[in-house]
């Protein structure tokens, strides 16, 4: 959804929040999905950079894989999947409908 921009912590908690007037018109829960999603994201991608780091660091694969920290090739998937997820998702934008 556009006009949704949400600033969040690798540990993927809001620190600030950006909604559009047009976003408010799909009504809250909308936004709130929204708003997740993006922390979500965050959260994964955090996860991803401290994974590279602790790979830099001398931290084992066996370790990292015990500790379930995702791998870049598992946030590429994650991401195909919301982005197909979304694509056959029927919203009322997308219908040209509005509230």
């Amino acid at each position: 959804m556009s006009g949704v921009r949400v600033r969040a912590t690798p540990q993927g908690f809001p620190v600030h929040l950006s909604i559009s007037k047009e976003a408010l018109r799909y009504g809250a829960a909308h936004v709130a999905d929204e708003v997740i999603r993006q922390c979500r994201d965050a959260a994964l991608e955090g996860a991803v950079a401290i994974r590279e780091h602790c790979e830099q660091a001398g931290v084992s694969q066996q370790t990292l894989a015990e500790l379930s920290v995702p791998t870049a090739a598992e946030l590429a998937a994650a991401r195909e999947t919301a982005e197909a997820r979304r694509a056959f998702e029927p919203t009322l934008e997308k219908w040209g409908f509005t509230r």
